[in-house]
């Protein structure tokens, strides 16, 4: 995972989102986190892959940052 950039004071982040523990330990174990906005998206738009990461990925993420105070959240 890394920065792809930044717009004024955010930092735009970009990974994987299959794992939810690779989340919490690489996004969310530094900074504080103030927000997430979520503009994942399936590419195929077939199912399985629409389920996967139109739902699962967004649970996962969701998950990831429950335990730190779970900060305003947009998909």
């Amino acid at each position: 995972m890394g920065c792809f950039g930044s717009c004024g004071a955010a930092q735009i982040v970009g990974g994987t989102i299959s794992d939810a523990k690779e989340i919490q330990d690489r996004l969310f174990s530094g900074d504080k986190v103030d927000a997430v906005i979520s503009c994942i998206a399936s590419r195929s738009g077939t199912p399985g892959d629409s389920w996967a990461v139109d739902c699962d990925g967004n649970v996962n993420l969701l998950d990831a940052f429950t335990g730190i105070g779970s900060p305003p959240y947009a998909v």
